[in-house]
């Protein structure tokens, strides 16, 4: 994991931004940021005693390299990247909002704020890529059109589809076939229920005391190697999925 970390570091530093992507590139470096951070703290809980505890930061991990590669592989890529800054901007509209009228006498509501935000936003891309801040004010009223539909992403499409998508450009770039798709719904599949509440009953022994009267309870231990070694893989993956995201766009911009 320690050389998959050293990689998307490295790119990174090496991602540069375009103006006439601009909002995309810093979506796109957003949530490869985030999958790196999150990767250092599975690296921290994976030396604990608890180092299931890690499988939280390694679900955030995985659904970001997730995006990443959904938005780097993406025909419209200025587009998808509008739509997702929208997108999430409308997502934390209210409890931005409510921050910001804390303290204030004039008061707002989200969607006042979010018009406000997008309206400032389009005019600052308009200033480096003249045009480009009308994607934000279109990619608003597509959010508001598909609110509270679903399936419930900032593109409103199958992710599953537009992730195989992205593994088969990848691959195709590389000359090879890499079947990761299935490979990663199963891995997703477990990180959602190692990350979700609930009781894991397959850790008591439920066993009849030596009387014979009332009931005996053990825990049973959880096997740790077994669990640093599924979450340090699953985690490698999502790192480097990350990284190839921003060297397919760094490929792309050439």
């Amino acid at each position: 994991m320690v050389e998959a970390l050293e990689e998307l570091s490295r790119e990174l530093e090496r991602f540069q931004y375009a103006a006439e992507s601009l909002l995309p590139d810093l979506v796109l470096r957003g949530i490869t940021s985030d999958v790196y951070e999150s990767s250092v703290a599975v690296g921290h809980l994976l030396t604990s005693p608890m180092p299931h505890k890690a499988y939280s930061n390694a679900r955030l991990a995985f659904e970001g390299a997730q995006n990443a590669l959904v938005l780097a592989t993406h025909e419209r890529y200025d587009w998808a990247g509008a739509l997702a800054w929208v997108f999430f901007d409308w997502k934390d509209r209210n409890w931005r909002v409510q921050l910001e009228n804390k303290g204030n006498s004039a008061t707002q509501n989200g969607d006042e704020w979010l018009d406000r935000r997008i309206t400032y936003l389009a005019n600052v891309w308009n200033e480096f890529s003249p045009g480009q801040g009308g994607l934000l004010c279109e990619a608003l009223k597509v959010v508001r059109q598909k609110a509270n539909t679903r399936p419930d992403n900032w593109l409103h499409e199958n992710m599953t589809a537009r992730h195989d998508r992205a593994y088969e450009l990848i691959a195709a770039g590389k000359g090879r076939i890499v079947p990761m798709a299935s490979v990663n719904r199963e891995i997703y599949a477990a990180l959602c229920r190692e990350s979700h509440t609930g009781p894991r009953l397959d850790s008591f022994k439920v066993q009849k005391p030596n009387g014979g009267v009332g009931v005996k309870v053990e825990i049973q231990a959880r096997d740790l190697a077994q669990v640093r070694k599924a979450v340090a893989s699953s985690t490698e993956l999502c790192l480097e999925e990350a990284a190839e995201a921003l060297r397919y766009r760094r490929r792309r911009a050439a």
